[in-house]
């Protein structure tokens, strides 16, 4: 695969609008804890403090990021809650996969 800047990826993530309620211009949420701590071998775990990869984000409009329906919200569900409402982030990265049609796991280094 060739090599895609985390600029241009960005980007096109940003272009398939908000993964839940298909909102043009959503913003890029990291994704970290929940689902992406569960799944042994795939190399996200992180220490606290430090985000996963600029290449695991998933495109989301702002009141799911840090709204009181957030992810990322002191106010708001927290990652378990989220994922049990929207679903698991893993998943969600995925679909980032099969809509880009890359592999943003490679691109990340992380095996899945």
């Amino acid at each position: 695969m060739a090599s895609i800047t985390v600029k241009k990826h960005w980007r096109n993530v940003r272009a398939l609008g908000c993964l839940l309620s298909a909102q043009p211009s959503p913003t890029l949420h990291h994704c970290h804890g929940g689902s992406m701590t569960q799944i042994e071998g795939i190399g996200v775990l992180r220490g606290a403090g430090q985000k996963a990869s600029d290449y695991l984000v998933i495109p989301i409009a702002a009141h799911f990021h840090v709204g009181q329906c957030g992810i990322d919200s002191g106010t708001g569900m927290g990652v378990v809650e989220w994922e049990r409402n929207f679903g698991a982030q893993v998943d969600l990265l995925d679909e980032v996969c099969r809509r880009v049609g890359y592999d943003v796991w490679a691109l990340a280094g992380v095996r899945r």
